[in-house]
């Protein structure tokens, strides 16, 4: 490939994928300094202490049995280790390189550094030669078409230009594969709108993208449609049809004549995310990122002024996308500079602001430990489990979280430790695997920084007090407690490497060393070993691995104090209840329990009352050093009050100041830095007179109080009936002499000497001075514009104009004439150039692309003529009316990257519904859930599995009529009437089992319908649904055939005292016996305190139960119970769910006897 091309390419996807991501968010090409990998094993052999990027890369896997005696004394197993018979033993070298200053054998010169790699300079033939764009017009009798394999599905595909006029090139992208096929004969093929097919070879590919250019000269003018690629792989001729995957791929080439104007034909593109194309690079194109970066933040720049002038359609300025692109490029090639991760970090300038950094151990090159035979690889199982973490803490928006990788990619261990510092780290977890030489060594363990070192003593505190937190939580998971632990390095007081400044003994392990000398605690997590079968079985699972992630976020968010927390200070249940009735009627919200998780999760959001104490809107309005702090984050606010506001004396409550000569506020709605502005705003008052406010603010009642005392009153706003400004500017000559044009102090005045001195504040017929010009002009050149144009909403709308014209709505004007309409700004809130535009294919022949084209039309025809400038929300597709399960307005709102995407454009976005939303699972509609109405009925699971398209099909022509529920889950009640027979629970055990041996042979119960019957009574007695029962030990016994750690002699059928790791819980003296702990069990968690059990209790675990905290079959998992304090039956993920999904479910198809 040609470097120009390959920078230019480069460049152009930098930009492109940027500007497609919905939260142009940036890491392509993460990855160390100059491209270049450095091999897992590298020493130097005039230095024995090489350092941390010559070392093995951290967690690197050393279980070799031929492995150097000396360089792996670290991890080299004692083979009278009592380990090997089950005791705890020290780790197999598995997350860390040989420790400072211990010695390593050099790496013969005549071998490679890692088996498997290549020797420097043994590239392979570059693949990407660039080949001609010649279209090869078909032959007048063409040949009989090869047959061709199916080739698979594309990832995505873009044309840069769809409208083309002559000579013009095109230059399609298609994304395919993982970039790691080796394709050859790669063509793409077109159908012109004569039938007649053309093709275009590859001209080059970079990753997964191949890119297919081809310039089209006059006499070729037509409308042409991308239809197949085609490829051969292996021999293998392979082609995908285009047209069958959902995208539709047209172009069109104009000859140049005046008014010949093609309509942009509709196309779907999947958004590129950061993470589509961040891989390892060619060493060819590695080499040209830097250059091609700058190129692409040129190409980016192009045209945008000081004033922000650049299109900012999609809520964000050309010159942000710059700083965002110029940010991460810098990173990208490791210029030095840490400004980068700053830049688009963002970190929070509040010293109590945690900044939790992730660091998923190795990546790219360097697996870590592997056991092939289970199919784990170390560095896969790192990455999952930082993400669930990852996922977990981000919940939680006191913390900002963020990780040093995000892909599978390399990186050096200091570059790591570099990383987290820019982020301004608080907290560096490392997050790996363990491996022994022995299959007997299991469970976790934590590693902390040591107390040497400056401030070391502090740091190890806080790392042991969080390496605790998270090792409590992965025991809790079933782990062996393997302990939290320091590491020293071996001492050596002429290596600077192996001692602290005060010359004591060093960290051993890379990055808690590094940590330490940045100022912030660096732990390492091992949280289960890859060569123990127990512990592998676990990793495996998917569930596994997310718990284990979201036992570290538990972990790290005590250190962080946000869990445990006392909201008695601003939550009183009675109060919220009484204080919200109808609205807890219809969230169904009837415990204290559900109540309090509401308020937390959601009610603090909105900013909810929630005890007389407190009221959220006073406490932020009443401190400024709070609202410096939060902004509008309400629920820090809660927080600090929490935490910190009640102890320091500060008030929350509504109506009370505490300046003691100051009259009681009746509104907190209108206090701000202890002013009260009662006299002169009124919230409703000033939102519904103002349409930019209400647009900009809606409820948001500190918002629109903030707005009106830094920009309403300076711009004389009205904000209350009974005080107009200008009224009592123009009434009073003493006010004029003393506050000459400064509207704000004539409000002030009123305040606080005008209403007490009974001035008068309104007067129908006061005259408008000039000052009145705050209000807008609307006319330039002679031309009217207030159909399209409003001062103050256009100020308010865009951040860069206010900026730079919030005072002067002459110079507002004359940017929205010059510059707004041409990039499609919105002047006021009735006239919308893209709907405009969209609404009639009459102007769009005639104006095409020129927006400001539009404008003019409307002020002078369109007003006239009635015409319509509204959007209008599309819901029906080839005759379907998709309005039952599709809002426009509801779509784009739930979810940021399609509001970014389709905000004007209401087609478009339903066009993405149909394709590609309903396959997500994305909900568009508030009263329909494609989740929840799958999940509520049995009958349509049986029908259509994991059809989502048939869910919506289903509802809109027989759900909707036959009253079936699809706006929220359904819950399975446990105590309650049976839902099941006997026969029906004999019928289904025989479908997926027999009856056992050991029951029939040794117990008075002789045959699975005995067996089943017991269930019923003993589930009767006690007010248990037995259909719940029988399923929870038909799952938990694996039908019973007892395939756990329980055995068929201890007749325990749902687990009791069961945690895993070989411990076999109870044992009873019979099946009745068994069965009737289970149900006591269950109606422990159902049930609350006083309802008494009906037979005497044998379950010994029943006190230990918090009574009632899971009355629902899905919140027995613990992970999915929403009651604060980790309650539940069990830790797997998703328990409950399973329960009802994978077996209530199915015994409901199982014929029922109502007789039985």
């Amino acid at each position: 490939m040609k470097k120009g091309k390959s920078k230019k390419l480069v460049a152009w996807l930098l930009a492109f994928a940027l500007l497609m991501s919905p939260t142009t968010g940036f890491r392509a090409f993460a990855e160390d300094g100059d491209g270049t990998q450095e091999a897992a094993v590298s020493t130097t052999a005039d230095d024995p202490t090489a350092g941390d990027e010559a070392a093995v890369s951290e967690g690197q896997d050393s279980t070799d049995d031929s492995a150097n005696p000396v360089t792996d004394q670290e991890t080299t197993p004692d083979q009278n280790d009592p380990a090997a018979e089950g005791e705890p033993q020290e780790p197999v070298d598995s997350n860390e390189p040989a420790g400072a200053g211990e010695p390593q054998e050099p790496v013969n010169g005549d071998e490679q550094a890692v088996t498997g790699e290549p020797a420097a300079g043994d590239e392979q033939a570059d693949p990407e030669a660039e080949q001609p764009a010649v279209e090869e017009e078909a032959a007048e009798e063409e040949p009989a078409e090869p047959e061709y394999e199916d080739g698979g599905v594309i990832n995505n595909l873009f044309i840069e230009e769809h409208a083309l006029q002559a000579p013009g090139e095109l230059n399609a992208i298609i994304s395919f594969g993982e970039g790691e096929e080796q394709l050859e004969s790669v063509k793409l093929i077109l159908t012109g709108d004569d039938g007649r097919q053309s093709e275009i070879p590859l001209t080059q590919k970079v990753l997964h993208y191949y890119q297919f250019t081809k310039t089209y000269e006059s006499q070729e003018a037509g409308t042409y449609r991308l239809t197949s690629f085609i490829y051969e792989l292996d021999g293998h001729k392979k082609r995908i049809d285009l047209k069958n995957t959902g995208i539709s791929a047209e172009f069109t080439v104009s000859n140049g004549e005046e008014g010949d104007c093609a309509d942009e034909t509709g196309i779907s593109v999947t958004a590129l995310t950061s993470d589509d194309i961040s891989t390892d690079l060619t060493y060819e194109i590695e080499n040209t990122i830097q250059e091609a970066a700058q190129e692409a933040v040129d190409n980016v720049n192009e045209g945008s002024v000081a004033l922000g002038s650049s299109s900012t359609d999609r809520s964000y300025s050309r010159a942000g996308v710059s700083a965002e692109l110029t940010a991460m490029t810098d990173q990208a090639v490791n210029l030095g500079s840490y400004s980068a991760a700053k830049a688009y970090t963002r970190a929070s300038d509040d010293p109590k602001t945690m900044v939790i950094v992730l660091d998923p151990g190795h990546g790219g090159k360097d697996e870590g430990s592997s056991k092939k035979e289970y199919g784990l690889i170390e560095k896969e199982l790192n990455l999952k489990v930082a993400k669930y973490c990852r996922d977990a803490l981000a919940k939680d928006t006191s913390i900002k979280v963020y990780m040093t990788r995000e892909t599978d990619v390399y990186m050096g261990l200091e570059e790591r430790v570099k990383r987290a510092k820019a982020y301004g780290a608080t907290l560096f977890v490392s997050i790996h695997m363990n491996s022994a030489t022995t299959e007997a060594a299991k469970g976790a363990e934590v590693y902390y920084p040591n107390a040497n070192g400056e401030n070391g003593a502090s740091i190890s505190e806080e790392g042991k007090e969080v390496a605790q937190n998270i090792l409590d939580e992965l025991v809790n998971l079933g782990l062996v407690n393997r302990g939290v632990k320091t590491k020293d390095s071996g001492y050596d007081k002429d290596d600077k490497e192996c001692i602290y400044d005060d010359g004591k003994a060093s960290d051993y392990y890379s990055v808690i060393r590094n940590s330490k000398k940045n100022g912030f605690p660096g732990i390492i997590v091992e949280h289960a070993f890859i060569s123990n079968p127990n512990d592998a079985a676990n990793l495996k699972k998917e569930e596994g691995l997310k718990a284990m992630g979201e036992a570290d976020a538990k972990g790290i968010l005590k250190y962080c104090a946000t869990e445990g927390t006392n909201y008695s200070a601003v939550f009183n249940y009675e109060y919220y209840k009484d204080k919200y009735a109808d609205f807890f009627q219809n969230k169904g919200i009837n415990t204290k329990e559900k109540a309090l998780e509401y308020f937390i999760d959601e009610g603090m959001v909105k900013g909810h009352q929630a005890s007389e104490e407190f009221n959220v809107l006073a406490y932020r309005n009443r401190y400024q050093d709070l609202r410096l702090a939060f902004g509008d984050e309400y629920k820090r606010y809660y927080m600090h009050y929490i935490n910190y506001g009640k102890a320091e004396g500060r008030n929350g409550r509504e109506g009370e100041e505490t300046d003691p000569d100051k009259t009681p506020n009746v509104d907190a709605d209108a206090i701000f830095d202890g002013v009260n502005y009662a006299d002169v705003y009124d919230f409703d008052y000033y939102v519904e007179h103002y349409p930019d406010l209400k647009a900009a603010f809606g409820n948001n009642r500190i918002g629109a109080l903030e707005h009106f005392v830094v920009y309403g009153m300076s711009e004389g706003r009205q904000a209350k009936g009974t005080f107009n400004v200008k009224s009592y500017k123009n009434r009073y000559i003493d006010l004029q002499k003393a506050y000459g044009s400064s509207l704000k102090s004539y409000y002030l005045h009123y305040i606080e000497y005008g209403k007490k001195e009974g001035r008068i504040a309104t007067d129908d017929n006061s005259s408008v001075d000039s000052d009145s010009k705050i209000e807008g002009v609307t006319k330039y050149r002679g031309l009217e514009f207030k159909q399209v144009y409003n001062f103050n909403y256009y100020i308010e709308k865009y951040p860069d104009i206010k900026q730079a014209f919030g005072n002067d709505p002459e110079k507002a004007l004359e940017h929205f004439v010059k510059h707004g309409m041409e990039e499609g700004r919105s002047g006021n809130a009735d006239f919308n150039v893209h709907a405009y535009k969209n609404n009639y294919s009459d102007l769009r022949a005639a104006f095409g692309d020129n927006l400001e084209k539009y404008y003019i039309h409307y002020l002078r025809y369109g007003v006239e003529e009635g015409r319509n400038c509204a959007l209008v929300a599309v819901t029906t597709y080839r005759g379907v009316d998709y309005s039952a399960v599709y809002s426009f307005e509801y779509y784009i709102g739930k979810y940021p990257d399609l509001n970014a995407a389709f905000e004007n454009d209401p087609a478009g976005a339903l066009q993405h519904f149909l394709t590609y939303g309903i396959k997500e699972g994305r909900q568009a509609h508030e009263n329909f859930d494609i989740l929840a109405y799958k999940n509520n009925y049995s009958d349509l699971r049986a029908a259509f599995g994991e059809n989502y398209k048939a869910y919506v099909d289903h509802y809109i022509s027989n759900g909707i009529a036959e009253g079936r529920n699809a706006k929220s889950f359904t819950y399975h009640k446990i105590a309650g009437p049976a839902t099941t027979t006997v026969n029906q629970m004999v019928t289904f055990f025989l479908a997926k089992g027999s009856y056992p041996t050991y029951f029939a042979n040794n117990t008075n119960v002789r045959t699975i319908k005995e067996f089943c019957q017991i269930y019923w009574e003993e589930c009767d007695a006690e007010g248990i649904d037995p259909a719940v029962a029988f399923c929870q030990a038909m799952k938990e016994t694996n039908f019973l055939k007892f395939t756990g750690d329980v055995k068929i002699t201890q007749f325990n059928f749902a687990g009791l005292g069961a945690t895993g790791n070989g411990v076999s819980g109870l044992s009873f003296s019979d099946i009745r016996t068994g069965v009737r702990a289970q149900v006591q069990h269950l109606k422990a968690y159902a049930t609350e305190d006083g309802i008494a059990l009906a037979n005497p209790c044998v379950d010994p675990r029943f006190t230990y139960v918090k009574r009632g905290c899971a009355p629902y079959v899905e919140w027995l998992g613990i992970q999915e119970n929403p009651l604060p304090g980790g309650y539940g039956w069990a830790a797997e993920a998703g328990y409950g769910n399973s329960i009802v999904n994978d077996y209530m479910n199915v015994l409901s198809n199982y014929y029922y006897d109502q007789k039985d």
